[in-house]
Parts: structure tokens; sequence; C-alpha cells
């Protein structure tokens, strides 16, 4: 049972807090008071479609928060929901959505922080939105499937299938992980195999290196050395003045 919903911050609404009456609420006012500036903020906090818009003008950040008072039954069919996203069961179930006027949305289950799909999962059978019939719950297989196992009393059953199912595909998960290992290293021997080729083709002898280390400092001098012969050559023959000249005329 949805018990409050917190808004603030949100299109028009700076602040709102309903406790809501565990049979039956009535909202009524005239056309743009406010009432579908409710449902869309339930809509979001229920794992809906958000946007930037929604933020109230000023506003750095919309914030919508729901509480929901769950009976043994509903926390029993929750319990692997909540487990997969890291949430503690409770009989309280709090859901919180934040968008930032930047575009960014965060959502939360009872404090944790959870992907916005674990909001639309663990609000499954709690709300129908029925504007539209787009979210009807009975048009959902998953709703269809969860209210069989609940006629058929299997929710213990269902709970330990869902621990199985979770199991066999962490073993899928490893070995996938161990066949993506084993490419990996066929890989890396690929290269290396690769790389003692090209070592053999080069040839490399015993102190190589310091014959190379020798060449590479005079090709980086090459042109310094260039540029001093060339002066000598023109101080000796070329020049007008050279040392050759004169001697000649000495």
């Amino acid at each position: 049972m949805l018990a409050e919903l917190q808004i603030a911050d949100f299109a028009i609404i700076t602040h709102l807090t309903l406790q809501l009456n565990p049979r039956f609420n009535a909202f009524t006012g005239e056309t743009g008071a406010g009432k579908s500036i409710i449902i869309d903020a339930l809509s979001i906090v229920l794992g809906g479609r958000a946007s930037p818009e929604m933020v109230r003008t000023g506003s750095s950040a919309a914030r919508v928060q729901a509480l929901f008072q769950l009976d043994a039954a509903a926390v029993e069919r929750m319990t692997p929901a909540f487990e997969r996203h890291g949430a503690e069961p409770a009989d309280d179930l709090i859901l919180t959505r934040e968008i930032t006027s930047a575009g960014r949305s965060t959502a939360r289950v009872n404090g944790t922080l959870v992907p916005v799909a674990a909001l639309r999962e663990l609000a499954e059978g709690l709300v129908d939105i029925t504007g539209q019939s787009e979210h009807l719950s009975l048009l959902r297989p998953a709703a269809q499937l969860a209210m069989l196992d609940q006629y058929a009393r299997a929710g213990a059953l269902r709970t330990e299938v869902a621990a199985h199912y979770a199991e066999a595909r962490g073993i899928e998960e490893e070995i996938e992980g161990l066949v993506r290992d084993r490419q990996e290293a066929a890989r890396r021997a690929d290269t290396l195999r690769y790389q003692i080729e090209e070592i053999d083709a080069a040839s490399p002898q015993p102190a190589e290196d310091e014959e190379l280390g020798q060449r590479r400092t005079l090709l980086a001098n090459a042109e310094k050395l260039s540029t001093l012969a060339e002066t000598a050559y023109q101080a000796l023959y070329g020049a007008a003045e050279s040392a050759l000249d004169q001697l000649r005329t000495a």
C-alpha cells in the first residue's frame, strides 16, 4: 500500500507531503491545479521516464519519495528483487528518485543506490497508473506470472528457483570468463611469437647495442660535423684568403 508521497521542487510544486488513507483517496480541483503533476511525480518514482524539464524553475534538482507498507506476502514475493539490487527486504519500502536540472537521474531503494530499472521491478504490482491503459499491470507478462505464482501459493518455490537460477547464471558467467581468459592467453601467445620472429629477423649480435649507440650519436651530430668540416675546408682551401692562398703568396 502507498502510505506517503513526498514531492520537492517538481514542476510547480515546491514541497508537498501526502499521507494517504489506506482505503480510498481522491484528488479534486480545477484544471491546472496540479492533479496530473502528482501522478507524474508518482510515475517517475516508479521508474518512469524523467527529464530536466520536470525540475522546478530556479531549483537544481527535483526529488520524489514514495513509502509503501508491505504485507508478509509482498515481502516474500519481492525478496529476490531486493537481494538482486543489494537492498534489505523490509515491511517498509521507500523508493526515491532525484532528477537534476543537468539531466542526471539517481534512484534509491531504502537508501541504497540502485539502477532506475530496479524501481520499476520493485514497484511491479504495487501501483497501476491506468491513464490510456499503457501501465496496466495485467498486460505485463511478468505481472501475470507473479499473480499465477501467488494464486498457486508458490512464493517459496519461486524464491528457491530464483536462487538456483542466479547460481547457475553465476557459473555460466564464470565459464564465460574462463573462455575469455583462454582466448586472451592465445592472443598474447600469438603476439609474443610475432615479437620473437621480429627479434630473430633482426639478428642482434653481442655488444651490438654499444655500436648502435655510437652510430646513433654520430648520426645525431652529423649536421654539426658537416658544418664544421665545411668551415675548415673553406678556411684551408675555398675562401679568397684561405690558408693555401696565403702560403702561395708568402
